[in-house]
């Protein structure tokens, strides 16, 4: 052991009629046995070797032994009570109670912690062990990714869904005007959904050849009741007119009631 406690107070009460010393050579022998971790043998020449004094010093030596250790006769340390004579004389080991029992519950702790880190080692070397898969654990219609491939995520369905709806060119609404045979001109069609950032109300628009039947029918829905539009009529469109023609689809979007809105010129710029 490299570290213990040590109580000042209680050391003072035990130790008061020391002398300096008496207290050096104690406190030596408290920090060799706790280093050591094992009693010292009855060996008092050796020992005032180790302490660097000399045989003028043994009664002081045998003092201490005799007052704040315990003799033992074996190997197993088991203490005794025989006379003090008999102690210098016959025991082979002096052993102090309270350090052995300080170094019992140290020993007791690591060997705790040994077996917890082992145990957690096995418990990692476990989950590290399934955590790769086999080529016999792996399911038979499972596909394996290449590099350039990534796996489908939320997100990545979310941009596919906002990449669904590519803005026409003005040709392609025009050639889809023409094959539908229809009056709706196409400058007026895009023109207003270009303004528009090609938005329906609120909301993106998802399919623009659907807008453009819409318009058909609105405008097969306005046919006898109002006057026709120049578009209508087939005649091309000045810059103006497709204006006053974007205001009015835009007034129709807008209009809550279903009521279809005048044509021609009638709407103001």
């Amino acid at each position: 052991m490299h570290y213990y406690k040590f109580n000042i107070a209680d050391y003072r009460k035990d130790t008061y009629p020391l002398t300096p010393v008496q207290h050096m050579m104690y406190r030596w022998l408290i920090d060799e046995y706790y280093l050591n971790e094992k009693p010292f043998p009855n060996d008092m020449t050796k020992l005032l070797w180790r302490l660097g004094l000399s045989e003028d010093h043994r009664n002081d030596l045998e003092l201490i032994f005799e007052n704040f250790f315990e003799p033992a006769y074996d190997e197993d340390f088991t203490p005794s009570n025989p006379s003090v004579g008999e102690q210098l004389n016959t025991c082979q080991y002096w052993i102090h109670p309270r350090i052995e029992a300080d170094i019992a519950d140290y020993k007791a702790l690591q060997e705790k912690k040994s077996k917890a880190g082992k145990a957690s080692g096995k418990s990692r070397g476990k989950k590290e062990a399934n955590t790769h898969s086999t080529p016999v654990q792996q399911k038979p219609d499972s596909v394996e990714l290449t590099r350039n491939q990534k796996p489908e995520t939320t997100n990545n369905k979310q941009d596919k869904k906002s990449r669904g709806f590519s803005p026409p060119s003005l040709s392609d609404v025009k050639n889809y005007c023409l094959s539908r045979n229809h009056s709706v001109d196409a400058d007026t069609f895009f023109d207003f959904y270009a303004s528009k950032g090609w938005m329906v109300g609120r909301n993106k628009m998802k399919d623009w050849k659907a807008c453009v039947r819409t318009w058909e029918k609105r405008d097969g829905a306005n046919n006898g009741q109002y006057q026709q539009s120049p578009a209508k009529r087939g005649q091309s469109l000045s810059k103006s007119e497709r204006r006053d023609e974007a205001a009015r689809r835009y007034l129709e979007e807008s209009n809550d009631d279903g009521v279809a809105w005048p044509t021609g010129h009638e709407v103001g710029p």
